[in-house]
């Protein structure tokens, strides 16, 4: 399934993994004066090819290795002549995509290996100017987008939800804390997130992700030190999806965001 809505002359594609018409998943890439932000996952690659027949492909940068956002790098590659730009950390990753969990591969595919260039701190197109801002935490090569002038933000995978239920196990809690309240003391700009479309104001959704964290360590270190165990923790405060967490085979669950938060403030459980 393939839609585009259009923010002024950013474009933003959803690519969206389907069942009888409806979306179950949704990932997303967009295009703005020539530079394409991401490539969607492999299993997009005829919905990808439609769009390189129409659009303006200048340069190509990838906000994490994660195979949603980079899983037709390689074919952008080779279809356009162009190198994919990504963080230093994340080029051996595009080079050799480690194995992809079994859900993973139902829901968005496998990626071919793509051999990307250390981004520059910097992207200049014709119009604009996108400052690289490094921000780990999801993923360890993670970067997002900011031009100053039009005041925008494209988060990758930063924001997605400002309420949290689970967690991966390759995530890193305290990092993405970080990297949320580096992005807070921007200027408010227009949200552009990877899976939740466009949003009108990144410190209203930034800022209630990071609001709702550090609440919610403060609320599972309470509960800790009260006795309860992570269940119980994980019970009391709504945390969770069995569906996420046997889909993933526990990769991503709730008790993972519970101790993920307790290491985060030094306590191991």
């Amino acid at each position: 399934m393939l839609r585009r809505n259009d923010y002024g002359p950013v474009q933003y594609f959803r690519l969206a993994r389907s069942v009888r018409d409806r979306a179950i998943m949704t990932a997303g890439l967009f295009i703005v004066d020539g530079l394409m932000i991401d490539t969607g996952p492999p299993n997009a690659q005829p919905e990808v090819a439609r769009i390189l027949d129409q659009a303006r492909i200048d340069q190509v940068v990838l906000t994490h290795h994660h195979e949603d956002h980079s899983g037709n790098a390689a074919y952008v590659a080779e279809r356009r002549g162009i190198q994919p730009l990504a963080h230093a950390f994340g080029l051996p990753d595009l080079a050799s995509p480690p194995p992809v969990p079994a859900y993973r591969r139902v829901i968005w595919g496998t990626p071919d290996p793509c051999e990307a260039v250390e981004v520059p701190t910097e992207i200049r197109t014709p119009d604009y100017r996108f400052e690289v801002i490094y921000t780990p935490g999801h993923a360890h090569d993670h970067i997002a987008l900011w031009e100053p002038e039009e005041q925008w933000l494209f988060a990758g995978d930063l924001y997605v939800t400002a309420r949290p239920k689970v967690f991966g196990r390759g995530e890193v809690i305290g990092a993405l804390i970080d990297s949320l309240r580096r992005l807070m003391c921007m200027p408010d700009c227009t949200l552009f997130c990877s899976h939740a479309g466009i949003r009108p104001s990144h410190q209203s959704r930034i800022g209630a992700k990071l609001d709702y964290l550090l609440w919610l360590q403060e609320r599972v270190l309470i509960e800790h030190e009260e006795g309860r165990t992570v269940r119980e923790i994980m019970k009391d405060l709504k945390l969770g999806s069995p569906t996420w967490k046997i889909a993933s085979r526990g990769q991503y669950s709730g008790e993972n965001l519970v101790r993920a938060l307790l290491r985060n403030v030094h306590v191991e459980v």
